[in-house]
């Protein structure tokens, strides 16, 4: 069978299409659905901290943590092993670094968390997290008390926009969560996170910004 020339592009069209898709689905993280997994044995927050290339990186790393009162020492999850300063002054330059860091939450103390107060550790020490997410719990929830909720269209605002929504290509956000719900007298939006799922707190904080609300605190609310 012999194509014409408007076919055979349209070919290619769907083929790249169907390639770049794929790469995506399997390149970023945001494109995964989150479903239960047996990779938390008990309540952890696991991170990746962009540009954490070497030991003196680390450093700053565990520095903010140890402001932190019911946070275990960070430990790095990568294949590689973790540069020296000395080492990454030698190292070939790449386009991009950063590491993984897996966090436990120390015994009856993790409605301590608070979301916001380790972004903002973080960044006090020059670190910044890309993705962050919490695990190992069965049944709890992620309450943001916001800086402003003044009427109902600020309430309804927030239902609309802090939802799971499906994408054009067929990618859903928010897989992770099972309801939500607002307070205009409390000024806050819970997530309900699904039973035996994590939850990709990153996600959810970068929507609470695109929604308009800018969070204050960001507690975990077990069982619930």
């Amino acid at each position: 069978m012999r194509l014409t020339r408007a076919q055979q592009i349209l070919v290619i069209m769907i083929i790249w299409a169907s390639v770049l898709m794929l790469y995506d689905f399997a390149f970023n993280t945001h494109l995964r659905p989150h479903v239960p997994s047996g990779k938390y044995s008990q309540p952890q927050i696991r991170l990746w901290v962009n540009m954490m290339c070497c030991s003196g990186c680390f450093s700053d790393v565990d520095g903010a943590f140890k402001s932190l009162p019911w946070a275990a020492k960070p430990k790095v999850v990568q294949q590689e092993k973790l540069l020296t300063q000395e080492e990454a002054n030698r190292a070939r330059a790449r386009s991009s670094y950063g590491s993984g860091i897996r966090v436990e939450v120390l015994d009856n103390k993790v409605e301590l968390v608070d979301f916001v107060q380790l972004v903002q550790a973080l960044r006090s020490h020059g670190m910044v997290p890309g993705e962050i997410e919490l695990g190992g719990l069965p049944h709890f929830s992620l309450k943001a008390e916001v800086g402003h909720m003044c009427c109902s269209l600020c309430q309804n605002g927030a239902k609309d926009e802090v939802v799971p929504k499906a994408l054009a290509n067929a990618v859903t956000t928010l897989p992770w969560m099972d309801s939500m719900g607002v307070s205009r007298e409390g000024k806050s939006i819970t997530a309900h996170v699904r039973f035996g799922y994590a939850a990709d707190v990153a996600e959810f904080m970068r929507t609470l910004d695109k929604a308009g609300f800018a969070a204050t605190s960001i507690r975990v609310l077990v069982g619930q």
